[in-house]
C-alpha cells in the first residue's frame, strides 16, 4: 500500500501530467427586504404617528411602502411612492385612509417591484379615545341662505341645533368627538338656488357626515331667476325701458318680459309717445314704490324683485 501511494504521488507530480484542483465555491447572498414592524397582531390608533420599520440586504436605492386592508385585499394602496431605504418611515393613520377596526398589512418593496416583503399577519386599527374633529362650514352669501347643524349621535350628549343665520359670518368652525354623526341642512332664503361643495356634494339640502377626519363643507347659495312682465295700457301709448337692460315694451309689442336675478334692483322708465302722456303705474310687485297720490306723473320707479311681478304703465291720449 505504501509503495502504491508513493507511485501515485510521483506520477501526479511528473512534468506534463495534469491533475485536478478543487476550489471552494463562493455563495453570493440574494437581495432581500424584511418587514419588522408592524409584522402582525399590532393594534394602532387612527391619527397617531407610528414608525414602520424594515431591514434590507443588497438593496440599492429608495423603496416604496404600500398598505392593503382585509376588506379590499386585492389592492395595495401606496403610503409613499418613494422614501429612503434607511429602515424606518413615520406615518399617521388618519384622514379617512382606513376605517376604524379595519385590519391591514404593510408591504415594503423596491421601486421596480422585484424585491418585496409583507407583514406576516394582519394588524388592526382602533378608534382613538380622546380625539376631536372639526368641520368648517363656509357660505358664499349670508343673505341668500342659512345652514343648520345637528349632532345626531356619538360620544357625549346630542347637541341642540346650531342655526348659522344671517347674523353669522360666512365661515364658522365647529368641533365634535370622533365618531359623531352630524347633519347639515342648507335652507335657501326666498327659494334661492343651492348646492354643496367640498365634503358635501350635490343639491340635496341634507348632508350627514361621520366625524372621522376634519372636513370643509361649503354651502353655495345663488340668486334664482325671476321673470318680470310689463304691459303698456290706457288710451295713450309709450315705451317702458328697464335698467338693467331687458325690458323694451310698447303697446304694440317689443320685449315685455325679461329675467332678472332674485333681489336685483330694477328701474323702469316710462316714456310717452307723441300725443300721449304718462299717468301712473299699477303692479303686483310688493316692493315697487307705487303711490297713486304722488306717482301720478312719476315716469321712473325702482324696486327689488322678489317674485315674478307684473307691472302696467298707464298712458293716456292728450286731447286736442
Amino acid at each position: 500500500m505504501k509503495k502504491y501511494c508513493a507511485f501515485l504521488l510521483s506520477f501526479l507530480l511528473l512534468p506534463g501530467v495534469h491533475y485536478f484542483q478543487v476550489q471552494q465555491r463562493k455563495i453570493i447572498p440574494r437581495p432581500t427586504i424584511r418587514v419588522l414592524y408592524p409584522n402582525g397582531g399590532e393594534t394602532w390608533q387612527r391619527s397617531r404617528n407610528y414608525t414602520i420599520r424594515w431591514e434590507s440586504l443588497k438593496i440599492e436605492g429608495d423603496v416604496k411602502i404600500l398598505c392593503k386592508t382585509e376588506s379590499d385585499a386585492l389592492d395595495w394602496i401606496p403610503i409613499t411612492e418613494n422614501t429612503a431605504n434607511d429602515g424606518s418611515f413615520t406615518y399617521s393613520w388618519g384622514q379617512g385612509f382606513l376605517a376604524t377596526q379595519e385590519q391591514f398589512k404593510i408591504r415594503i418593496q423596491t421601486l421596480d417591484g422585484r424585491v418585496m416583503d409583507d407583514s406576516d399577519r394582519w394588524n388592526y386599527i382602533s378608534p382613538p379615545t380622546d380625539l376631536n374633529w372639526s368641520i368648517e362650514i363656509r357660505r358664499n352669501d349670508r343673505w341668500l341662505g342659512i345652514v343648520k347643524v345637528n349632532k345626531l349621535s356619538g360620544p357625549g350628549p346630542t347637541q341642540d341645533e346650531i342655526i348659522c343665520g344671517t347674523n353669522w359670518a360666512n365661515s364658522i368652525s365647529l368641533t365634535f368627538p370622533h365618531g359623531s354623526i352630524i347633519e347639515l341642512e342648507a335652507v335657501p332664503i326666498a327659494r334661492n338656488v343651492f348646492r354643496w361643495e367640498g365634503a358635501c356634494r350635490g343639491t340635496n339640502p341634507i348632508c350627514r357626515l361621520e366625524m372621522i377626519q376634519n372636513y370643509v363643507a361649503r354651502a353655495v347659495f345663488e340668486k334664482r331667476p325671476v321673470t318680470m312682465h310689463v304691459t303698456v295700457g290706457g288710451s295713450g301709448d309709450g315705451t317702458v325701458l328697464s335698467a338693467p337692460q331687458g325690458i323694451n315694451c310698447t303697446k304694440n309689442g317689443g320685449t315685455c318680459e325679461a329675467e332678472f336675478l332674485h333681489r336685483t334692483v330694477v328701474t323702469l322708465v316710462a316714456s310717452p309717445a307723441p300725443g300721449s302722456r304718462f299717468v301712473h303705474w299699477t303692479t303686483t310687485w310688493e316692493s315697487f314704490p307705487v303711490d297713486p297720490r304722488s306717482c301720478l306723473l312719476k315716469t321712473i320707479s325702482a324696486g327689488i324683485i322678489d317674485d315674478n311681478p307684473t307691472v302696467v304703465a298707464i298712458f293716456e291720449r292728450i286731447e286736442d
